[in-house]
Order: C-alpha cells, then structure tokens, then sequence
C-alpha cells in the first residue's frame, strides 16, 4: 500500500467532500439575498467525471444575484460581523491568486461565511480591490498544497447589508 499523497485534486475522496460542505454554505446567502426580494440563482453542483476534464470546470460560479456574479468561502473561523474577524490569526482568504485571475468576469463580491456561527460578511470582488489585497503564500494543510492567496484585512470586510445597499443601487 501506497503512502504517497496525491495531489489534492486528484484525491477525489477529499476533492468531492470539499466540494460538497463549500455547496452547502451557499445556501445561507442565497436565502439571505431571497428574503431582500433579489433574484438569486445557485447553479446546480456539477461535479467533473474526470480529473482530465477540471480544466473546464475553473470558472464556475456559487451564485448569481440580479445578474452579479458572487462568490461564497465558508471558513472555520469564529465571528459574528467584520469588526470581530480574528484579525490578529489571519487575514480573510479571498481566493487563490491563479483561480482569480482566470475568472472570465470577476465576482462583485466575496462573501466569507463562518462555519462555526454562520455569520456572514463580505468584501469586494472587483478588480479594483485588489490594490487592498496583499498575496499570501500559504500551506493548505487540508490539501497538502502550497497555494498563493488574494488575502484582504478586517478593515475591508463589510456586513452584507453594505452588500444589499450596494446591489441595489447598481441593479
């Protein structure tokens, strides 16, 4: 038997459950948004048939609100609003530097959610904010990767009711 580690995306027992606990956080903004009268769209979870085919997967989206392109991170980080983000452990993961930046259109905004209070806050997604970013080389413990990270600091994390306000007057 082997010991070797695979590359995490070719460990499809750990790919499809990181898959599927990141698809269902999705639905506490969907509904949040639902219930401020938006139109919201989730897709449907489409789940590649082969690692061969992953590629084709990197620019899938976690929901659509008035025609807005918003993406969702669930994290195992305590807070209840921006001002109590755990700043002094980490800075608020935006996404990987490579899966940015090969998005076809950027996300309006990304929306951290706590996996621990199911709090929600958010930050802008827009490539204007990344003058606000910094990139943080980072060892993913749970995928045994190395990984480049778009980070942002609590003082750009906003409630989401900065995002509705927002939502509503751009739509």
């Amino acid at each position: 038997m082997s010991t070797e580690i695979k590359p995490w995306a070719e460990n499809d027992d750990l790919f499809f459950k990181m898959l599927e606990a990141g698809y269902g956080w999705q639905l506490l903004p969907y509904v949040y948004f639902k219930q401020h009268g938006f139109d919201v769209q989730m897709p449907k979870l489409d789940v590649r048939d082969s690692i061969k085919t992953a590629g084709t997967y990197r620019d899938t989206l976690d929901l659509l609100v008035d025609g807005h392109r918003i993406e969702v991170k669930s994290r195992a980080v305590r807070f209840t609003n921006p001002a109590d983000w755990p700043s002094n452990r980490l800075p608020a993961f935006v996404d990987t530097e490579s899966k940015y930046d090969s998005h076809a259109e950027q996300p309006l905004a990304y929306i951290f959610v706590s996996q621990l209070t199911g709090a929600m806050v958010c930050t802008d997604g827009r490539s204007c904010a990344k003058s606000r970013w910094s990139i943080v080389s980072k060892r993913d413990r749970v995928r045994n990767i190395n990984e480049n990270f778009y980070a942002v600091d609590r003082q750009y994390l906003r409630s989401l009711d900065t995002l509705v306000d927002l939502l509503r007057e751009i739509s």
